[in-house]
């Protein structure tokens, strides 16, 4: 006999069987009907079945899932009061990195002041996010780069790109715009939104970002929009009104791109500020003092540049100081009208101003020095508040590195001499060619004496070693024997730094000892700035690369008069002539060329201008090789 619960169970089969029962169909179907309504009125009668209770650190995950991160904060505290050592001290950990990101920093401060075990990876984060709101970049990047992001869950891997980042574009490392770009894909607070959409701005304005973009996760849906508004802005910069409608199609394309949030609107207001016409600027140099011939040269090639352009709308005023005194004549210039101050030229200048929140006005100094990291703020003018250009010989170092890899040279070595200046050259040629791939197999100092240059050259090519070979094996035979000492043959290539007059002397040693087979590379103090095929002789047939104005590749018909009307005609007020006329060429342009990584300019102190990610102006050489006493301009 079939059972209730199986004709409730299996109904349709049931019902399929009913029409063979002997009382007949109709009364099967009565039959039926009666049970599945009563079955019916069963189920609507039982009570609801209570969902599971959900555990507390279930629940505090569910709060970050759905993006409300202060209950997740507070949930994770609680877990760690009522929990027992270790997970309490995870729980903590996680609590201070939610209270950090939150901007709680007090909270974040009390929660990791209650750990006394090793911090667990979201106590490092937060330490580092508490570090990155006071910019110590230094101390987050060796915290965070000792972390594995690889077992972190979404939130945590999201907080830790978002701090690497940070650190990394404080540190003005490259990478900084790619970490912040994957971190788009991972939760964030709505506070932190739009602090990430400036950082990946100010990061992709610094750098190639076309490159650096194709890198970028696949699964980011804002990439797209990235790339589109990097290109729009800096292809419509010099028009306000055609930047304006580029955005606006852009926007079109790209609604629910974040970057619509603020961003763009900023942008515009920059690129309005930018599209004003220049005309004035201020010198703020040292006139007077030890600095005073090298200001009036600068001047000079600033003024002599503007007349050759015929640019007489532009307004130039001069204002004498140096050091501290600095700030006072910034605001003077400032309340004069100026738009632009060029200047400083002394380094205590520079660093008076650079510590200064309150500027308004944007400074081309002309010279380097080391600066602490930028704010945000600090890069929303239309260009940057602070563009560094000097005639720095580590550029020069760079070029020479740069130039001797194209020319299929892999290993090198440098041969400088015993001073603050070549270790400068020296460290700078190091990492250049390193970063290349290139090998960097000797390094040697040398005194200014021909023992002493001797004695470098022997150490470059390991000849002591072949001639101690030489000398045992005499001992060893007990005869004299005919020696030539065997070089190194490992090197198919040398750097040095010499000014013309040690490079005379140098130089021939090479060919006295038998090693001079290998190519010669110089900075451009080998070169006086003056051709005298008699003089320069000796300096046989070594490449070496210099400033456009020297050679005359560049202005040569300003240079001329120049030296025809003024009186400063030494090599170093030239290369200052030639610093002011690039000045002018950068000043003009200075709403283009102030986007690094994207711009570059021809100019008189370099065959090419360029801003780096740090504010600097990068120049390439104009390069050449001597032939029998007189440079011949290499053209590739």
């Amino acid at each position: 006999m079939v059972t209730l619960a199986a004709i409730i169970s299996g109904n349709v089969f049931m019902i399929y069987r009913a029409s063979a029962w002997p009382w007949g169909r109709p009364f099967a179907w009565l039959i039926l009907s009666g049970i599945i309504a009563a079955g019916c009125v069963s189920q609507q009668s039982l009570p609801p079945t209570p969902a599971p209770p959900r555990a507390p650190e279930d629940a505090a995950r569910a709060s970050l899932r759905s993006g409300d991160f202060t209950a997740a904060a507070n949930q994770f505290t609680l877990l760690a009061d009522g929990t027992a050592e270790p997970q309490a001290t995870q729980y903590r950990a996680y609590a201070a990195m939610l209270q950090a990101d939150l901007g709680d920093h007090a909270q974040a401060q009390g929660s990791l002041a209650k750990i006394t075990a090793p911090l667990p990876p979201q106590g490092i984060l937060a330490q580092a996010g508490l570090k990155l709101s006071t910019k110590d970049y230094e101390s987050s990047l060796f915290a965070l780069n000792a972390l594995d992001a690889a077992t972190f869950d979404d939130y945590t891997k999201g907080v830790f790109l978002r701090s690497l980042g940070h650190a990394q574009l404080l540190a003005h490392d490259h990478a900084a715009a790619l970490n912040l770009v994957n971190a788009e894909l991972l939760g964030l607070p709505l506070s932190r939104r739009t602090e990430l959409t400036h950082l990946i701005w100010r990061a992709l304005s610094q750098d190639d970002a076309a490159t650096l973009l194709k890198r970028a996760d696949s699964r980011n849906p804002f990439v797209a929009g990235w790339r589109e508004l990097i290109t729009a802005y800096r292809g419509n910069l010099s028009s306000a009104a055609t930047l304006g409608q580029a955005l606006a199609a852009w926007r079109v394309q790209f609604p629910a791109h974040p970057a619509n949030e603020l961003l763009l609107d900023e942008l515009l207001e920059q690129a309005e500020q930018a599209s004003v016409p220049l005309q004035k600027v201020a010198l703020v140099l040292p006139f007077e003092g030890p600095l005073a011939e090298y200001s009036g040269a600068l001047r000079d090639g600033f003024i002599a540049m503007r007349l050759a352009a015929n640019d007489l709308a532009l307004s130039i005023a001069t204002y004498n100081a140096t050091g501290a005194a600095t700030a006072a004549a910034y605001d003077q210039a400032v309340a004069d009208g100026a738009q632009l101050i060029i200047g400083p030229l002394d380094k205590a200048g520079i660093e008076t101003l650079a510590k200064r929140v309150n500027r308004t006005v944007p400074l081309l100094a002309m010279n380097t020095i080391e600066l602490t990291p930028v704010t945000p703020h600090e890069w929303s003018h239309p260009f940057p508040a602070l563009i560094q250009f000097g005639l720095t010989p580590e550029d020069e170092a760079e070029d020479l590195a740069r130039r001797a890899w194209q020319d299929g040279h892999r290993r090198m070595a440098s041969l400088i001499p015993n001073s603050d200046l070549g270790s400068r050259l020296a460290n700078a040629f190091k990492q250049s060619w390193e970063h290349a791939g290139g090998v960097l197999v000797e390094s040697a100092r040398y005194a200014n004496s021909e023992e002493g240059y001797k004695a470098a050259i022997r150490e470059v090519f390991s000849l002591a070693q072949s001639e101690a070979r030489a000398a045992a094996l005499r001992r060893l035979l007990q005869r004299p024997l005919v020696f030539t000492a065997k070089p190194r043959a490992d090197l198919d290539g040398v750097m040095l730094v010499a000014g013309p007059t040690e490079g005379r002397q140098i130089i021939p040693q090479f060919g006295q000892l038998g090693v001079d087979t290998l190519p010669l590379y110089a900075t451009s103090t080998i070169f006086s700035g003056t051709v005298s095929a008699q003089a320069d002789s000796d300096l046989g047939d070594i490449t070496f690369g210099s400033m456009p104005w020297l050679l005359g590749t560049e202005d040569r018909e300003l240079r001329d008069a120049l030296n025809r009307h003024l009186p400063r005609q030494r090599t170093d007020f030239q290369r200052f002539y030639a610093l002011g006329a690039d000045a002018y060429r950068i000043a003009k342009t200075l709403s283009r060329f102030a986007i690094p990584g994207g711009n570059e300019i021809s100019g008189a102190t370099g065959r090419t201008l360029a801003l780096d990610g740090n504010g600097r102006v990068k120049r390439t050489l104009t390069w050449a090789r001597y032939r029998d006493g007189v440079p011949q301009l290499l053209t590739n």
